[in-house]
């Protein structure tokens, strides 16, 4: 399952590359190849935060995320490595060198990276002293953009391990716990929040325009395609040139837009037309209610 979306965030800093000198705080940042460049949240810190989600709601799910295991002599921190308990040693994988244990992960993603071109935008800020007038001044990079974000989930892996290894530990568990893993993760997506830098730059990073893909192999079919403009109209002729390549490897396909985001969404959904039924396109609320709904099923034995 590959799933690709796009999300509209305000005068934010998701993912902060440091403090410089004490005066500015930098967006993490990256050069496209026309030199312009895009800010990026990396795939730790999105990870981090659909764990926070997790954690947040364990007494309702009955998942549990997994404790860290503090750093001994010879050894990094790492986490309980224990993928049978926890949902995110499950999902996101681990890796302890004190017990000599690994788990590839089942859940893959890049992070997030910006559609447009960073631009100039700072935030001018001050921590005022009661004794003085020497007050401190500092700066924080910000940027309003479109993110994109895509992950793949390798459907066959999840609460199971590929084979008997010295570095894991052998699971294959329950199918419903399966389902039930990938739901959340599915569920977290889309109720994302960031959480980091949000005490002064609150900003919705949830899917605005989203594509999930299923096929039988594990290559991707939409990624860094799932694009827009700024008028908001999506690049539809990308998106209907990937599925046409991908075609007979697609099992099935959605992709969900909020209409008051995505305007020319008639376009979008005239796309199903062409895939022989195995594309269907609606708004977020009904993609979301779907594929978290008990009748849809994502794994299968």
């Amino acid at each position: 399952m590959e799933i690709t979306f796009l999300t509209k965030v305000e005068k934010s800093i998701l993912n902060a590359a440091g403090n410089y000198g004490g005066n500015l705080t930098e967006l993490k940042k990256t050069t496209e190849i026309d030199n312009t460049q895009r800010v990026f949240v990396s795939g730790s810190s999105m990870k981090w935060s659909i764990k926070q989600y997790w954690k947040e709601n364990e007494n309702r799910t009955k998942e549990k995320t997994s404790h860290l295991v503090e750093k001994e002599k010879g050894a990094q921190i790492s986490s309980s490595c224990d993928p049978s308990k926890y949902i995110d040693d499950d999902l996101f994988g681990y890796f302890s060198t004190g017990r000599n244990l690994a788990r590839y992960a089942p859940v893959k993603t890049g992070g997030m990276i910006s559609i447009f071109d960073v631009g100039p935008d700072l935030d001018n800020l001050v921590r005022f002293s009661k004794r003085s007038n020497n007050h401190s001044l500092f700066d924080k990079e910000i940027s309003s953009n479109v993110f994109r974000s895509t992950w793949a989930v390798e459907l066959d892996r999840v609460g199971k391990t590929e084979s008997k290894s010295e570095y894991e530990k052998v699971i294959d568990l329950p199918l419903a716990v399966k389902e039930r893993r990938v739901k959340l993760f599915l569920e977290a997506i889309f109720n994302l929040w960031q959480r980091t830098q949000q005490t002064n730059y609150l900003t919705n990073t949830q899917p605005d325009i989203m594509t999930v893909m299923f096929r039988q192999d594990k290559a991707l079919i939409v990624g860094d395609r799932l694009s827009i403009d700024k008028k908001y109209n999506i690049n539809v002729g990308n998106l209907e040139e990937m599925l046409r390549y991908h075609s007979k490897k697609i099992s099935l396909g959605y992709i969900g837009a909020h209409k008051s985001i995505c305007k020319n969404y008639k376009r979008l959904d005239d796309l199903k037309e062409s895939f022989d039924g195995k594309l269907f396109v609606s708004d977020m609320v009904e993609l979301k209610d779907k594929l978290l709904s008990d009748e849809f099923k994502l794994i299968r034995r």
